[in-house]
């Protein structure tokens, strides 16, 4: 499986993955999986609760399932076809990667996917996070950082009501 050979490319024994691998990486995963744009945009927020759920430590079961429930909740459709057991899978395989380089690598996602993000997946998205965030309190100083950056870089982002319509 090709996802598997980009991730056998990156370096596992280093704790920190320059911006190549993870290029290659998402490379790899965006023609592997052919995600559609929009596709593209659930993947990366949940790439992104998945980060803030780490923030703090290692992924607890109990939190996984919180987690999960929160995507359902707030991507009805989108989370049913299994966008969250995809990004568990994923995310498990290349939990080398610390919260700060899987924020980057989403956001990165999230601006080339923009012209397809709606006012609403924007607020849905933001809501994501912050549930994740709360859902086991209290809400950490590197969680609340996440969020706060979040924020400012969505903010700019408006996409294209041509794209996002359906």
């Amino acid at each position: 499986m090709p996802v598997l050979l980009a991730l056998n490319r990156i370096d596992l024994k280093t704790q920190r993955a320059d911006s190549d691998k993870i290029s290659i990486f998402m490379k790899a995963l965006s023609k592997t999986t052919n995600m559609s744009p929009k596709e593209n945009l659930y993947y990366a927020i949940g790439e992104l609760a998945y980060a803030i759920a780490r923030s703090d430590g290692k992924v607890q079961p109990a939190e996984r399932k919180k987690l999960h429930d929160i995507l359902i909740k707030n991507l009805g459709r989108q989370g049913e076809t299994g966008i969250s057991e995809i990004i568990f899978t994923l995310m498990d395989k290349k939990e080398h990667f610390d919260s700060e380089t899987t924020y980057n690598w989403a956001i990165q996602e999230i601006r080339t996917n923009s012209h397809y993000l709606s006012p609403q997946m924007k607020t849905s998205f933001l809501t994501i996070l912050e549930q994740v965030a709360e859902a086991f309190p209290p809400v950490s100083v590197e969680e609340q950082g996440y969020i706060n950056r979040f924020k400012k870089d969505i903010a700019p982002l408006e996409g294209d009501p041509i794209f996002y319509k359906d």
